[in-house]
């Protein structure tokens, strides 16, 4: 059987398997772009020059979603741009005015910048929707 590279769901169940049940990174590259959660790979893998060019692929294949502005904003953090990061993470907050991940990257974007005020305003909405997640209760601690 082989692999029809333009079907979006058939790629998507490769990459679930690869990952989730064989723990196969190298063969996630090989599945690569354009699925959203491939930028997770990059990032811990440490490039982030493709993981910032990744969502932007991403984007151009699919409808704007928070979650890409939000992936860009973390390889611009990692990469110590944090005007850039800030930049995304307010995109993604045009999107989806409620997204926790956006609001936690922006926060902690604004501890890097110490801008410490609106930094503590962010990290209170990202656990305001659900409770947030609790390492965002520690960071507000």
């Amino acid at each position: 059987m082989k692999l029809d590279e333009t079907n979006f769901n058939a790629r998507l169940a490769l990459y679930a398997q690869q990952v989730d049940y064989e723990w196969d990174w190298a063969g996630v590259e090989k599945v690569g772009p354009p699925h959203p959660w491939y930028h997770g790979y990059l990032t811990a893998s440490g490039q982030l020059d493709m993981a910032l060019q990744h969502p932007q692929r991403f984007l151009s294949e699919m409808p704007a979603t928070a979650k890409a502005y939000v992936q860009m904003g973390q390889a611009y953090y990692l990469k110590r741009q944090y005007d850039q990061a800030a930049g995304q993470y307010l995109r993604a907050l045009e999107l989806e005015p409620t997204a926790s991940w956006a609001h936690e990257g922006l926060g902690l974007t604004f501890l890097q910048q110490r801008k410490f005020g609106p930094a503590i305003k962010e990290l209170e909405k990202a656990v305001q929707p659900s409770g947030g997640p609790t390492r965002m209760l520690a960071t507000l601690a």
